[in-house]
């Protein structure tokens, strides 16, 4: 049970660990900023000369989405509602083959460096460039909140301002991605995603130890309800119902995996296409490994507190801060391992922010920068152009915290003295070392890649790693991009409180992988795009291809703060440093890395992040099996919060919105957005891109059961006493990094294993999203200026670099508008079902139906977005309380639920309003293909041969093949009939 008088702060060990983390993956930056061609072109710079392998593709998807927010909001999602949000990995199941068959290919065959080329390709520049503008808001304020999360969790903890950490993550960050380009970020995500499974892992061993085991801990989290794992509930407005998450996660998912920049970009730098599609089933098995074990964390974190809940005894301020309490109370007695988790948190924000930064540049490069005014600039001028995009993005990602603040904090960290002044947890030498060790390898990943082959010089090596990535990477990094600390953070916060049904989503993650690989992956592939939009200027005309750049851009820079503000939580919590502080260091470093070493170091750092994500994920199980008495206990505390087959339609996480809505989100995710893109054109042929999303759906499976354990571990751990109701935290994602904090504070270098794994679940997803932006901005904005024409590629390849950086600042500022989301998940996973669902129905219109023209397209592209911005708006204002499961702490009263919404006004649409998130991407994507087609035909319908059959699906060119062969064979029997 959480302590109530607690003082945790870093000690020198804990600072040592956690600088040695940000020093690693600085160093990979200049590593690859003075090896090879010293990404001196934009093909090296932002997909790896297209030569990156499986192991460091699949860690870099991994560690793209495993960020700091996943890392803290997991965990709590299990000690709140249960081991349900688990069954997301379900959908995983169904978003990998998605992706790797049916987007990938697509992707991959037209080697494009921006997902978005495919939308131009398919239908025109201004579909292409709605497409990047949609991905690069999107990647903007997600990495915004990327970089706030670990900066609250560094100033929790450390003591240190919310700016200082801001900055600290913001600076390194940027400067490996910039300097390294794609080859840092993914070599950075392999050291962080170790770092922040290392520091799970140490959460888990410890809290198993105290709580007696793991068969305490399942008797615990059982009798609290937090073991109802399947809900079958159809209701859509039901909280992570197996349907919501099967469904709606599998959609939300496949828009990650099958068309987003970030992952698609780490696709296509493998060498071929099996070797991404080997990476995505690699980051399969990460996925479910991170997801299982967040949940073990969070019913670590229910058994630890079952009978005081430190939010309702008023120890923390918010859910958020749960886990890195846990830690700091449980590990502060071994120096060092507190440093270890906030290396963790600090290193899922990491991961994220620096591939974010790479997408972004990649995305900025080829679909606005090149087409615009650089048709004739050179590979090595664009490497230079992407390098100067990745810095600017990562300057305002850095900058849009600020904003995000401003705006309500999640944790409220530096508002609350008592919570500072009662934390007896702190962060040893060996904490700090072993977190500054994952931020080290990360930027030494930039900087190595910055330094061999093509230095980054071009925009080919810069955004697409030279198009020779192999599985693993590519697997890695794709899953990397999504497992941000917002997953390792939210889903067993989301298990804990709401029960099992959430990881129904495995279900929706898995079919997606099908449909991204044979269905979009093929044609953005054969196109060699480098930006996704790309696609709908050929497709459609630049108006779409911009309109696109622009939603994608939104969409990530929205995402990517959220992802920056869940790693700063558990960093704050474990060191006492300002949240701030955190968020500017998880800012820093990935745009540092991201900026240096291009697409092959944000990849390669995802591959680092994914493995220090898995080793902090499983610490943190292992511990809390230890001391709830081990996993029949987790069973028997949360025997009631097993839910599987909830069909409630009231509720946000059902079967129904789990699988069927799920799909359609994750297919949004991994087969049109440019992140997921980017990585399989990275691919060295469309086999290799395959072959990385078959693992990164393995690794969503693993990821999703450890999430869910976790959940339940943390249900188990504090069913006595919730953090929450005893006010020990403001935000149930803070559950995990309490948990965390509690478990490994007599055990050194583990809360820094913990904060290291969560912050490079950030990294991972930051440094992806940054990527991903710079190659959007650069191709469907920059390049297409007409004074660009004339641009050299290593120019091109140094604007991207800029626009990376300039994207990390945008996130900073982006930070200010997630503070005050009470669930870390949910606000990521909204921001790509409403984002996403126009995208992905704006590019499923380009390759599904041959017969949408552009006025259709741009009509139902612009109206799907307008209804994305009235249901977000709407949910916000008229949004619901929505029921937890049991929780108790004695002598306790509460007369409203945390985080409870208070309705003053009745809207009739308040129903509507207030349908589970999961549903987002499906209304959206539906409406825009509904009135694109209603459009077209009205306005004078396309006919099929008139459309390039490489801008459409191969299923679809199988059937028109069939279908034409038919006509023909028609046509010759009338002539013999006549003669």
């Amino acid at each position: 049970m959480a302590s109530p008088d607690l003082d945790a702060r870093f000690s020198i060990p804990d600072y040592v660990v956690f600088v040695l983390m940000l020093m690693v993956s600085a160093g990979i930056g200049f590593y690859y900023a003075c090896s090879g061609s010293k990404q001196r072109t934009a093909s090296e710079f932002l997909m790896a000369n297209r030569s990156m392998g499986v192991l460091p593709i699949a860690l870099s998807l991994l560690a793209s989405y495993l960020s700091a927010i996943g890392l803290l909001g997991i965990p709590v999602e299990i000690y709140w509602y249960g081991t349900s949000y688990w069954c997301a990995v379900f959908s995983n199941f169904i978003v990998m083959p998605v992706s790797a068959y049916v987007y990938l290919p697509v992707f991959y065959h037209l080697q494009l460096t921006s997902a978005y080329e495919y939308l131009e390709r398919r239908f025109n520049v201004t579909v292409r460039r709605l497409g990047s503008v949609i991905f690069i808001l999107q990647m903007m304020l997600y990495m915004s909140m990327v970089c706030y999360v670990p900066a609250l969790a560094l100033s929790q903890v450390t003591g240190l301002h919310v700016w200082a950490s801001v900055a600290a993550i913001g600076i390194v960050c940027t400067l490996y991605t910039t300097v390294g380009g794609m080859k840092a970020v993914m070599w950075t995500d392999v050291v962080q995603i170790m770092v922040m499974f290392a520091a799970m892992l140490a959460v888990i061993i410890q809290g198993l130890l105290l709580l007696g085991g793991f068969r305490n801990v399942l008797d615990i989290a059982g009798r609290g309800g937090r073991l109802d794992t399947f809900n079958f509930d159809t209701n859509p407005l039901v909280r992570s119902t197996f349907w919501n998450l099967i469904l709606g996660g599998g959609v939300t998912w496949s828009a990650i995996y099958g068309v987003n920049q970030t992952q698609v970009q780490r696709y296509l730098t493998a060498p071929s296409l099996r070797t991404a599609q080997m990476a995505l089933w690699w980051n399969l098995v990460g996925l479910f490994i991170a997801i299982s074990t967040c949940t073990l964390v969070g019913l670590v974190l229910y058994a630890f507190y079952e009978h005081c809940d430190p939010l309702t005894a008023k120890i923390i301020s918010a859910p958020d801060q749960l886990l890195p309490l846990f830690v700091m109370e449980t590990l502060s007695k071994y120096p060092g391992l507190p440093g270890f988790f906030v290396a963790g948190i600090f290193s899922g924000s990491l991961s994220t922010l620096s591939s974010g930064l790479n997408s972004l540049a990649a995305v900025t490069l080829e679909d606005f920068i090149r087409p615009l005014c650089l048709k004739n600039l050179s590979d090595e001028r664009a490497g230079l152009i992407s390098k100067f995009i990745a810095l600017a993005y990562g300057v305002l990602a850095l900058g849009l915290v600020a904003i995000v603040e401003q705006l309500g904090n999640v944790l409220q960290l530096e508002h609350s003295q008592t919570n500072m002044t009662e934390f007896e947890s702190t962060f040893g030498l060996i904490d700090y070392l072993i977190f500054a060790l994952m931020l080290f390898l990360s930027s030494l990943i930039g900087v190595y890649y910055a330094c061999t082959g093509g230095k980054q010089h071009t925009t080919a090596e810069f955004l697409l790693g030279n198009r020779q990535m192999t599985t693993f990477p590519i697997a890695c990094s794709l899953f990397a991009s999504f497992m941000s600390a917002v997953n390792l953070l939210s889903v067993p916060a989301e298990i804990y409180a709401f029960g099992t049904q959430y990881s129904v989503l495995v279900i929706a993650q898995t079919l997606l992988v099908p449909i991204t690989s044979y269905l979009y992956l093929p044609v953005f592939y054969n196109l060699g795009v480098t930006s996704v939009n790309e696609y709908l200027e050929k497709r459609f005309n630049k108006t779409i291809r911009h309109c696109g750049a622009i939603g994608f851009i939104l969409k990530m820079v929205l995402y990517l703060a959220v992802v920056i503000h869940a790693p700063a939580l558990a960093l704050s919590q474990a060191t006492g440093m300002s949240v701030w502080s955190c968020v500017a260091a998880i800012i820093t470093i990935c745009t540092i890395y991201t900026v240096m070493g291009g697409i092959k170091g944000v990849m390669w750092t995802d591959v680092l992040q994914t493995c220090f994500m898995f080793t902090a994920l499983i610490a943190l199980l292992i511990m809390g099996f230890v001391h709830v008495g081990g996993f029949e206990q987790i069973i028997k505390a949360n025997k009631n919060r097993f839910i599987f087959f909830n069909l409630n339609p009231h509720e946000q996480h059902t079967l129904w919105t789990q699988t069927i809505g799920g799909t359609v989100m994750w297919t949004a995710v991994f087969a049109v957005n440019q992140t997921q893109v980017q990585r399989y054109l990275s691919a060295k042929s469309l086999p290799v891109a395959r072959r990385a999303l078959w693992w990164t759906v393995l690794g969503l499976w693993v990821n999703m059961l450890i999430t869910v354990i976790l959940g339940l571990l943390l249900y188990t751990y504090f069913k006595s006493c919730d953090p929450l109701l005893s006010r020990k935290i403001n935000n149930r994602d803070q559950l995990l990094p309490l948990y965390a904090m509690q478990m490994f504070r007599r055990l050194p270098g583990l809360p820094g294993l913990f904060v290291a794994g969560i912050l490079s679940g950030s990294l991972s997803t930051l440094s992806s999203g940054l990527n991903s932006l710079s190659a959007i901005t650069l191709e469907d904005f920059v390049l297409k200026k007409s004074c660009m024409k004339n641009v050299t590629n290593e120019r091109a390849s140094q604007i991207a670099k800029i626009i990376a950086l300039g994207y990390g600042g945008l996130c900073l500022l982006c930070v200010l508008l997630v503070e005050n989301f009470s669930s870390l998940a949910q606000a990521a996973l909204s921001l790509f079902g409403l984002l996403g669902g126009p995208l992905l129905g704006l590019f499923t219109l380009g390759m599904f139906f041959p017969w949408a023209n552009s006025l259709g397209s741009g009509i139902g592209a612009i109206i799907g977005l307008a209804l994305s911005f009235w249901i977000g708006i709407g949910s916000i204002l008229y949004k619901n309380h929505r029921p937890t499961l049991p929780l108790h702490c004695p002598n306790v009263t509460i007369s409203n639920p945390p985080n409870s919404t208070s309705i003053t006004h009745i809207s009739p649409f308040s129903a509507f309003y207030n349908v589970s998130y999961m549903w987002y991407s499906p209304i959206v994507c539906f409406t825009v293909i509904v009135i694109g087609l209603t459009i077209s035909f009205i306005s004078g319908a396309n006919k099929s041969k008139d459309v390039n059959p490489k801008l459409l699906s191969p299923v679809v060119r199988y059937f028109l093949k069939s279908n034409q062969e038919t006509d023909n064979h028609i046509e010759l029997e009338l002539e013999l009939q006549k003669k």
